[in-house]
């Protein structure tokens, strides 16, 4: 094999891939990227594809390059990474070189720079799975942003729970409901997609896909296609693709969850709630679980934290509510990162009794919704 590439298209390809390989898996190949120089003949094109996985998912890119031979090999990824980051800046281009009868080593230059990186065969590099979608949608780069700001806080991290461990997608026409539940907290996010989907489609995607889609499309406003299969789903982007192995199981029926009515009824400006909730959790941050008592009265919210060894704090807010009073126990983190995920001035708060779930959504986005369930006061 031997290319010639931009270094910083190199950079560029390398930074999106690298981060799903794997330095501590049992394979000691998972912690390689495979480089594999060939020509794309529908493409008419050059192309040196760089590809990463730790079996649960796998980012691929593939780069523009002059091709003089063609060739496969893989490398360290953490090693190429930081090798490619530091090449100076003045050079453009780094020729990749595996020459014949040296084929477990890559040799790069840029300028005056010579790295030798030891190789493994690229026979025994994984291959990407083969999808057959039952259905696919097609999403912006604002939505995956906005899917992983509101969504991913209330993914579960309990591996015995791992129905829980993603987000569960569901589209249906021209509506998608993206929905993450830690048993404890839920989010529902509805967006109105662009075009309409041939067929109804649903499948839990993993919480580390959807951030390392977010992060492939960081910054650029472009289209994605998301295709869902029955063992794996993909993330088809202009420049790369992201692999994501599917969470099998029957994800909760979340809309029972969401309460249908509230008897009280309060809005309060949200950042006043959550710089108050920041102060709170100073009182509660060395507690197993940590609760915050909420009390409604005479168009009064008072937050109170208690510790029996650190003490007590109170904080008092302005609301505009139903006058019913209600006293409830709410985990303080939970409300954190609902607030702290939200982007509007103000939070509508619903509540049915002291021991039914809460519900909060920020006033003028019909879109979001966060449910907590309460804590025994």
């Amino acid at each position: 094999m031997k290319v010639q590439v931009s270094r910083q298209a190199l950079l560029d390809g390398v930074a999106k891939v690298h981060r799903a390989a794997d330095p501590k898996a049992r394979q000691p190949i998972l912690a390689n990227i495979l480089l594999e120089a060939k020509w794309e003949f529908y493409e008419r094109r050059a192309v040196l594809k760089l590809t990463a996985t730790d079996f649960e998912i796998a980012i691929q890119a593939p780069i523009a390059v002059d091709m003089e031979r063609p060739g496969r090999i893989t490398v360290n990824a953490k090693a190429l990474h930081s090798i490619v980051k530091a090449l100076s800046k003045k050079q453009e281009t780094v020729i990749l070189e595996v020459e014949d009868g040296d084929e477990h080593w890559l040799t790069l230059r840029c300028g005056r720079t010579t790295a030798r990186l030891a190789g493994m065969p690229a026979d025994e590099f994984p291959g990407l799975p083969q999808i057959e979608a039952k259905g696919t949608i097609e999403l912006s780069s604002e939505v995956l942003r906005e899917m992983a700001d509101k969504l991913l806080h209330a993914v579960s991290t309990d591996e015995t729970r791992y129905v829980l461990n993603g987000v569960y997608l569901k589209a249906e026409g021209t509506t998608l409901k993206a929905v993450a539940t830690d048993g404890h907290r839920l989010a529902v996010l509805t967006i109105q997609l662009s075009k309409p989907t041939d067929t109804p489609v649903s499948g839990v995607v993993k919480r580390q896909a959807i951030h390392e889609a977010y992060r492939l499309s960081k910054g650029d406003s472009v289209p994605v296609k998301v295709a869902f299969g029955q063992d794996h789903s993909h993330f088809h982007f202009p420049d790369a693709t992201l692999y994501s192995r599917a969470i099998e199981g029957q994800f909760p029926n979340y809309e029972q969850i969401i309460p249908e009515h509230s008897d009280v009824v309060a809005t309060f400006d949200r950042k006043a709630a959550l710089d108050a909730l920041k102060r709170l959790q100073t009182i509660t941050k060395g507690q197993r679980t940590g609760m915050v008592i909420w009390t409604f009265s005479n168009g009064m919210l008072v937050l109170k934290a208690e510790d029996t060894e650190t003490g007590s704090m109170e904080e008092t807010l302005d609301v505009s509510h139903n006058g019913n009073e209600l006293t409830i126990g709410l985990n303080p983190r939970y409300l954190h990162d609902a607030f702290e995920a939200m982007d509007t001035v103000e939070v509508r708060a619903g509540f049915t009794d002291k021991l039914a779930p809460a519900l909060f959504e920020p006033v003028g986005d019909n879109g979001y919704q966060c449910v907590v369930m309460p804590i025994r006061v």
